[in-house]
């Protein structure tokens, strides 16, 4: 395993881009876990994993067409994304 400072800039960017990932993962797996006994908490750590996985955006999806291999994101609507796609 390479020390942190070994690492080149665009290994440096996809792991900063697999922890949103992560981070995002989790936040979502506390709003399904809360959702029944507390929905209102649920609401605000799915809001918290969408803006965490909204944040790598286009960026995740740049360095997996240059050949990064990562786990599969759960699908979810980045409102910024999509209002910058247009109608």
């Amino acid at each position: 395993m390479k020390k942190f400072s070994d690492l080149t800039e665009r290994e440096v960017l996809a792991v900063a881009i697999a922890s949103e990932e992560e981070d995002g993962r989790i936040y979502m797996s506390f709003a399904e876990n809360l959702a029944e006994r507390y929905p209102q908490s649920a609401r605000i750590f799915e809001q918290v994993g969408i803006g965490e996985i909204c944040q790598i955006g286009e960026r995740a999806i740049d360095i997996r067409g240059a050949g990064h291999v990562g786990r599969r994101t759960q699908s979810v609507t980045c409102p910024r994304l999509a209002s910058a796609a247009g109608p």
